[in-house]
């Protein structure tokens, strides 16, 4: 029976002193990671959006090179308009996206941490499509504007 107790006191003991290692988050640090996550979803933005220009740029140049006035023969219209929409397109991601992003501070009142990190989350896989997107239709119409200005 003592070796029993002895067992009994000795795993209660090994269970609180695990136990005792192991602390809540404090306020600051869920804080500080929500805060740092959140800077990850704004590095991406900011270092796109400059380039929302260049997206206009190469859809003005190109949207002048179709139409009845046009030297370029239906296939090379149709794949003229399909990088303009590309790049409309994607610029449009970026504008929606910033539309509909919600501010750090008022979501800390509203909702819990996890909820705040999962939206976060969300919000960067959204904004690196966004991204991708972005300058993949850049990509695509930088080439097309150089290959149409060599014929």
């Amino acid at each position: 029976m003592k070796k029993m107790i002895f067992f009994f006191l000795l795993s209660v003991f090994a269970f609180s002193a695990c136990q005792s290692g192991e602390q809540a988050p404090s306020e600051e640090d869920l804080m500080a990671e929500q805060d740092q996550l959140w800077d990850e979803v704004m590095a991406e933005h900011d270092e796109v959006m400059p380039k929302m220009s260049e997206i206009k740029r190469l859809e003005r140049e190109l949207t002048t090179m179709i139409g009845e006035e046009s030297s370029l023969d239906a296939e090379a219209q149709e794949k003229v308009g399909q990088v303009v929409q590309q790049l409309s397109a994607a610029g449009e991601g970026m504008m929606s996206w910033m539309s509909q992003i919600r501010q750090l501070e008022p979501m800390r009142g509203e909702m819990e941490h996890e909820q705040i990190i999962e939206y976060l989350k969300g919000e960067k896989e959204k904004i690196t499509k966004v991204k991708e997107d972005m300058l993949n239709s850049i990509e695509e119409g930088t080439s097309l504007l150089a290959l149409m200005n060599e014929e």
